[in-house]
């Protein structure tokens, strides 16, 4: 498949551990049926930030740093997560993929057992939604939220 035929999908990686954020851009490179446009972040204001300045279609949010915003209370209170999101952590506890779901994850991924194939379905499935409902694409949803909140 030529470069230019790979669907591009805009990823933003909030994850406090560099060598997690390497591993998944490392791992994200290695794709050949999407092409990845990836920036990264530690913090989650720092990626809502970045969300509302720029393209960002797929949020990988570190789970520890989800803690703290209510996700074992229903949908989860930040701005950053009206973007599709997936939960990643090094726990490997089926509790947490139905918390994350709960929280309105798309899914829930344990960091030991990420495949580039598993990232790409995902990635795609985000890709497609979005050239079906432009108006409901991740950067629109920010904004309306965000406008919501005033």
């Amino acid at each position: 498949m030529f470069e230019e035929e790979r669907p591009l999908v805009h990823v933003l990686i909030v994850d406090d551990d560099a060598e997690d954020v390497f591993l998944l851009r490392r791992l994200l490179r290695r794709s050949k049926r999407v092409a990845y446009q990836v920036a990264d972040c530690r913090e989650m204001d720092e990626g809502a930030a970045l969300a509302a300045a720029g393209d960002v279609d797929l949020v990988f949010l570190d789970f520890v740093l989800g803690l703290g915003l209510s996700l074992g209370g229903g949908r989860a209170n930040h701005d950053l997560l009206a973007l599709p999101f997936i939960l990643l952590s090094g726990l490997d506890i089926p509790d947490l993929k139905r918390i994350a779901r709960d929280a309105g994850a798309l899914d829930y991924l344990c960091k030991s057992d990420l495949t580039v194939e598993a990232l790409d379905e995902l990635a795609l499935k985000v890709s497609h939604a979005s050239a079906q409902s432009p108006e409901a694409g991740a950067v629109s949803q920010l904004a309306r939220r965000r406008g919501s909140a005033r």
